[in-house]
């Protein structure tokens, strides 16, 4: 019984979905569908009474929906799984862009903008006023805190404070991933450089200890280096 009304379940859905897209007859609809989809009568007649009951009570439903969602807002495609174990909330406010996937237990705050692509995973909490940019990925059983800003493609893997605004993977505050990002494009010459044995500076006595740079140290001269400096000690 359990298996024949989840599979009616998910016919009726699918048909409710090519009803909202098109508002077409729902009898006509039904026929067109059953002439591509195979089901058992039982489970064909199941889906029938869902599908039409739903669609005809659609004004009340809306009614009941927007009463409980205040000021949210819904863009096409976004996927919110049901929580296997306790519940999946979205707070009031909340704006839920294309191709947004929240997880199986998540809490989504008050107010919160998750733009399109974000992905959750399932058990985090995300806090009030929070911003996702567009491709953000928050990993599970974290907590991302109240006004969080995390800008596009940032890869979240532990828990945020309050007030933060974050870049990169893995997410660091953002000025930093400015500052490093900066650097990458220089990478290349910077490696150059030092194979080059650049800074030109071979060691210093610091605190009666000798401290080398190992940037002027070529690989397998660590012995050569080593007898020199007990020579010079010595």
């Amino acid at each position: 019984m359990s298996s024949l009304r989840t599979k009616s379940r998910e016919f009726a859905m699918q048909m409710l979905f090519q009803w909202d897209m098109s508002q077409q007859d729902p009898a006509k609809l039904e026929a067109k569908f059953w002439r591509a989809a195979k089901a058992a009568d039982t489970t064909r007649a199941f889906a029938n009474r869902l599908f039409e009951g739903a669609a005809k009570e659609v004004t009340i439903l809306d009614e009941i929906i927007v009463k409980h969602a205040e000021n949210w807002r819904f863009e096409r495609l976004a996927a919110i799984d049901r929580a296997a174990m306790k519940e999946t909330r979205i707070g009031r406010g909340t704006k839920i862009d294309n191709l947004v996937q929240i997880g199986h237990s998540v809490t989504v705050g008050r107010d919160t903008v998750l733009a399109g692509q974000v992905g959750i995973a399932g058990s985090t909490r995300i806090g009030d006023g929070v911003t996702l940019a567009g491709q953000v990925g928050v990993a599970g059983h974290i907590t991302v805190g109240d006004r969080v800003v995390a800008t596009a493609q940032t890869g979240i893997p532990s828990s945020v404070e309050a007030g933060t605004v974050v870049s990169g993977y893995p997410a660091i505050e953002n000025r930093a991933w400015l500052k490093a990002s900066a650097v990458f494009p220089r990478l290349p010459e910077l490696m150059r450089r030092l194979r080059e044995h650049e800074p030109p500076v071979i060691g210093r006595i610091e605190q009666e200890r000798v401290l080398l740079d190992p940037r002027t140290v070529l690989p397998g001269e660590d012995d050569a280096v080593i007898d020199a400096v007990v020579a010079a000690l010595s």
